[in-house]
């Protein structure tokens, strides 16, 4: 099944001409040895200062809104056989980030039906987003909002159709698995001052330094890192839910 994705979205993506983009999507980023005992290391040393008034303020990542399961389903309440191609580019781009370098798995992306837990995706022309963080999202009518046309959000999109959904939607499941924006923190550098969405709580603790190449830091000189987990990104998603 996993080939199959691929393939589909390598060809549409072709067809769409985004070129060298779509080819950086999906390489893998991840910590060296040396950088895995460092943070090992920056862990253990923050847990024991959980209590400072330095860190209770931190809010990334919102520890209790994180998910206990490690299969979080996911359902559609609009699909339909025209969206077809863009829910494949979707799950696609989860698979390759989020799912492939941590223990969750996204199950299910079939139609939503009255009762179904999980994330559950409306598919409209607004802006993306989740109306809340982890699992405030679970069993949610609604819950994450994503973009297929770009004719009313973000027009500019229309010309790279592929590129955008899939760099949208590894940001926004960034928020379904309970991470909220980077340029949040109180570490935030001056420069940055797009502060946008939910805080993290008292009880978070900040388990790296403040990330500009994170998918989830809005101030990144490269639009939420090309859809690319930064190697923070990989390092927080692997403590929460473990290595793959």
């Amino acid at each position: 099944m996993r080939v199959l994705m691929a393939a589909l979205f390598v060809s549409f993506c072709s067809s769409v001409a985004i070129g060298e983009e779509a080819k950086t999507i999906a390489e893998p980023t991840v910590l060296t040895t040396d950088e895995q005992s460092k943070f090992e290391d920056l862990f253990n040393d923050l847990t024991k200062e959980v209590n400072t008034s330095q860190f209770k303020e931190k809010g990334w990542p919102r520890l209790e809104l994180t998910w206990e399961t490690s299969s979080i389903p996911v359902c559609w309440e609009n699909a339909t056989e025209d969206n077809k191609w863009y829910r494949s580019i979707v799950q696609q781009s989860i698979v390759d980030t989020w799912q492939s370098h941590s223990g969750i798995t996204f199950s299910g992306w079939e139609n939503c039906v009255s009762g179904n837990r999980g994330i559950r995706i409306l598919i409209a022309d607004q802006g993306p987003h989740t109306k809340g963080l982890g699992t405030l999202l679970d069993g949610k009518k609604n819950g994450m909002v994503l973009n297929a046309t770009y004719q009313n959000w973000s027009p500019s999109c229309q010309n790279r159709l592929a590129y955008c959904s899939y760099v949208i939607a590894v940001h926004e499941f960034g928020h379904a698995l309970g991470f909220a924006h980077d340029q949040n923190r109180p570490d935030t550098p001056e420069h940055c001052d797009l502060k946008q969405g939910s805080d993290g709580s008292p009880e978070t603790v900040s388990w790296t330094p403040w990330d500009e190449k994170s998918v989830m830091n809005y101030c990144n000189p490269k639009w939420s890192n090309g859809g690319r987990l930064s190697k923070f990104d990989i390092y927080l998603v692997q403590r929460l839910y473990g290595k793959p």
